[in-house]
Parts: structure tokens; sequence; C-alpha cells
């Protein structure tokens, strides 16, 4: 959990205001460098911004990168505009434009498997929302690992992690409370998907304080349905 939590905070904090620190204090060399430093970081800023878990965060706060990267590109270009689109400087090493076309590269990678995340070509089941008046977010879900870890487990494959947000755009009260009742969801009634029948009810077991989880009853509480050719838990 350490991990994740670290990857969490260098991924949707240090890397954005590194990048956007950046691109704004940058002194390139040409205009080349300088367009390829704002694409790479305008193809960071959204990936992250369609990927990320912003539920910790605030939802708010995605939006707040979108709008900075764009202040900043502007406010950076009008200093370099100027500049010749090739550098004059002989000296200056083509190393340094390869290594950026690198890093926009895996960057647009990341950005376009995140994309291909909400789209699925066959026949999909029609569900309607298992949660009600409220602000809801989907933390892991989509046709990608990158937007969804179930995806990789093929019994788990198009599975959804929903979580409820309050008015400030946070999952909870605190950044990872260990009282279930500090989260926005706790306690909010969950309606059945779609009409079908009834295959497995599971209730009655312990609530879990996080990040604790059941190994030995993985489901969890839950209802098992039938309806439309598939079973949905």
């Amino acid at each position: 959990m350490l991990l994740q939590l670290l990857i969490l905070f260098l991924s949707h904090l240090l890397i954005p205001i590194y990048l956007l620190n950046s691109l704004w204090r940058g002194r390139e060399k040409s205009k080349l460098h300088w367009l390829l430093k704002a694409l790479y970081t305008a193809a960071f800023i959204l990936y992250i911004f369609f990927a990320g878990r912003w539920d910790w965060f605030s939802l708010y706060l995605r939006w707040v990168f979108l709008a900075l990267f764009f202040i900043v590109a502007a406010g950076s270009y009008r200093r370099q505009r100027n500049l010749s689109f090739f550098s004059r400087d002989r000296r200056a090493p083509w190393a340094s434009v390869l290594g950026e076309l690198f890093v926009l590269a895996v960057f647009l990678l990341f950005l376009g498997l995140t994309l291909r995340g909400f789209f699925f070509s066959a026949e999909a089941v029609n569900l309607s929302s298992p949660l009600q008046d409220g602000w809801y977010y989907v933390g892991q879900g989509g046709n990608s690992t990158l937007i969804n870890y179930h995806n990789s487990h093929p019994t788990q494959k198009y599975a959804l992690d929903i979580v409820a947000l309050n008015s400030a755009g946070f999952r909870a009260s605190g950044f990872y409370p260990s009282d279930p009742n500090r989260y926005v969801i706790f306690g909010a009634p969950v309606y059945a998907p779609c009409d079908g029948q009834v295959l497995t009810a599971v209730d009655g077991l312990p609530d879990q304080s996080p990040p604790d989880t059941d190994t030995v009853n993985v489901a969890g509480n839950h209802y098992v349905l039938a309806c439309q050719g598939a079973e949905v838990v």
C-alpha cells in the first residue's frame, strides 16, 4: 500500500508540477525543443486527467492542472516565440531531441491505451447505475489495465470500483481513513442494475476497516443476478 500511495503522489502531484515548472522556466535552444516539451507535458496532463484517481485529491484538481497547462504553455511560448525553429548552435546535441521524442512517444502510448479503455466493440450488457441520489466516480473501470486493474483478470475484466464524492470532490473525510463511516459512500443503498433472477445472496459479513480485506470471503457481501445472458455480481 505504501508503494501505491507513493505512485499516486508522484503521478498526480509531483510529476505534473515538475513538467509544468520545467515548461514555464525553460530556456529552450529552438522552437522545436519548446514544441516537444509542450507536447509531452500536454500528453501527460491529458493521460493523468483521464486515468487519474482524483477522488483521492479532489476531482477539481484535474481541471486545475489542465487550466494551468494552457496558462503555462501560453506564457512560455511568448518568451520563446522569437527563436528559430531549429537550433542555430551546431554543437547542440540531437540526442536531446531524440530523448524528448522518446518521452513524447511514451506519454502518447499511455494516453492512447487509456482512451482505448473507454470503448468496447462487442455486444454489451445494458446495466443501469446501482447507485443513485449522489455524486459518484469510477475509480477503476474500463477496457484497459491503465484505468482498470481488474481488466487483467478474466472473471473481473469489466468490473467497476465506484466511490461517492462529497461537494469538494473527495471520496472521504481524510486522505485514507480507517473508519468506514468517514467514506461518503458508506451506507448508501445499492440497487439492482437489471431485471433478472437472483442466483446467489450473501449478507452478514462484517465490514472491514481500510486497508484490511477479507481474504477468505473475497467477494464480500454480494448478490449474483442472471440477466441478459450474463451473471452480474
